[in-house]
């Protein structure tokens, strides 16, 4: 089977790995399908750089992680990310973001606070804005 992922073979777990006997003839299925995860993490372009911003400094805060806080996209700043909108990031409901860039914060705060509070009216409206494969990206972005 040709390698249908543009960076080549990359690594690869050995025909004698545990994983490998565990899985049986689902081990190349599960590998294909997580180099394609990783790539679209990675190189994802259906999400704006904008909603991405926003997203990767709201899991920073929430994280506490310094250097996601204070790390800031240059193409993210070129599209208008400034510190006037990332300020509103932490009280985002009550700001003037715009609507998809506040869902895209509702789902990020499930998905790393509460998943349990992510209604259906979120995912349906999520579904709705962002389509299944750009939502699929926001997730992965979210659990970079």
């Amino acid at each position: 089977m040709a390698n249908p992922l543009p960076w080549g073979e990359g690594w690869r777990l050995g025909a004698s790995s545990h994983v490998h006997h565990a899985l049986g003839e689902h081990f190349f299925e599960l590998h294909l399908t997580i180099r394609q995860a990783l790539f679209v993490q990675v190189l994802g372009d259906r999400l704006d750089i904008v909603t991405t911003e926003l997203v990767r400094l709201r899991c920073g805060r929430t994280h506490q992680c310094r250097i996601c806080q204070t790390l800031r996209l240059g193409s993210a700043r070129d599209a208008g990310v400034d510190g006037a909108m990332t300020a509103k990031i932490d009280h985002y409901e009550r700001s003037d973001l715009s609507e998809p860039h506040k869902l895209a914060l509702r789902v990020t705060d499930a998905m790393i606070l509460r998943p349990d509070l992510l209604s259906a009216e979120t995912v349906s409206a999520a579904l709705a804005e962002f389509g299944t494969e750009t939502l699929f990206e926001l997730c992965l972005d979210i659990s970079k």
